[in-house]
């Protein structure tokens, strides 16, 4: 039997992901939770990136090419060069969005994205020149699945 030119294998996948993470002195845990020091204050549900050669995570942006790669989102609310602990994939429930929704609640079923303000939205940036990346989908009004893509230049 001939095997495909490439597959997918999630565990290699992963294990080159923590080869990339290990300069950043991030700690991958079995349950998808991963920290590093807060390079800023952070609210809970906070969309995350790694600064390029930094071994903290700053707040993601939408209107920044490099902030616009989101690494993972905020378990809670953290201060600055506090040890962070962040979801990079699974699910995140939090009970009030507010601080990074502008609303208490989410919406069932329903996709959200990083803003240019470092929180989510329902409505994809639209704005030439910022980034769409999809953070992940609703499972209920408190639960996002987290999935994270790639960002989109417009």
């Amino acid at each position: 039997m001939r095997r495909a030119p490439h597959t997918e294998n999630p565990i290699e996948t992963r294990q080159a992901f923590q080869r990339m993470s290990d300069d950043l002195d991030a700690v991958e845990s079995s349950s998808g939770d991963s920290v590093a020091v807060g390079a800023e204050v952070v609210v809970a549900g906070q969309p995350l990136y790694h600064p390029a050669g930094a071994a903290t995570v700053g707040v993601a942006r939408a209107d920044d090419a490099d902030k616009s790669r989101v690494c993972g989102l905020a378990k809670k609310a953290y201060s600055s060069g506090a040890n962070v602990t962040f979801v990079t994939s699974g699910n995140l429930t939090l009970a009030d969005w507010t601080d990074v929704l502008g609303s208490a609640s989410l919406i069932s079923a329903t996709v959200y994205y990083l803003d240019s303000t470092g929180g989510i939205t329902a409505t994809a940036p639209s704005t030439p020149g910022e980034y769409v990346t999809e953070i992940g989908q609703a499972a209920s009004t408190t639960t996002l699945q987290i999935r994270i893509r790639r960002p989109v230049l417009l």
